[in-house]
């Protein structure tokens, strides 16, 4: 009875524990990662990620909820930054007074991602277009900086980019849209 209780006391000290090697699979799995993010790391000379900003002519953001009852005005936006992180994967951020507006998806097929130095500056290639697959929103306090976290809903449409202008629109299940236009 001594050693039964002794066996559920709490707390027991692990006295014999002795460390094991990692087993062949788990060797095996960790190498494969390590090759797999090597793989994917950019190669020297050829950097992917980076922003392309510009202030704009004339931009208007139109929000529509799915409830057509609060319909928002359109407002007009300053600028649009381009942002790639990875190549291949762009996002549109269109700046207004007080709100950011994103539309982030993948590029089409057979365009061209921004090119980009060293320093992370961009140049898109003319003409583009994104597959819209997400949509953020947020609200921006008078220092630029965001005032909370950004509202982010799974919508589907796309981004035609030009050299002299940018049109994006989206549609999320529920019938909520947005749509972003200016002229550069």
């Amino acid at each position: 009875m001594a050693s039964a209780a002794r066996a559920i006391a709490w707390p027991t000290p692990i006295t014999d524990v002795h460390p094991q090697k990692p087993q062949g699979a788990l060797l095996i799995g960790l190498t494969g990662c390590l090759a797999w993010g090597l793989a994917l790391a950019p190669r020297a000379g050829s950097e992917s990620f980076g922003r392309w900003e510009q202030t704009l002519n004339s931009c208007q953001i139109l929000h529509q909820p799915a409830d057509l009852r609060n319909k928002q005005p359109s407002q007009g936006c300053l600028k649009l930054r381009l942002e790639q992180n990875i190549e291949g994967l762009l996002s549109a951020r269109f700046v207004a007074a007080g709100e950011v507006v994103v539309f982030a998806g993948a590029l089409a097929k057979g365009q061209l991602p921004m090119r980009c130095n060293k320093d992370g500056a961009c140049e898109p290639q003319w003409p583009t277009q994104l597959e819209v697959s997400t949509v953020a929103s947020g609200k921006l306090e008078d220092s630029g900086l965001p005032a909370g976290l950004p509202l982010a809903r799974l919508a589907r449409g796309n981004c035609v980019i030009q050299e002299d202008r940018i049109d994006c629109h989206a549609l999320a299940a529920d019938g909520e849209q947005w749509r972003a236009q200016s002229q550069l």
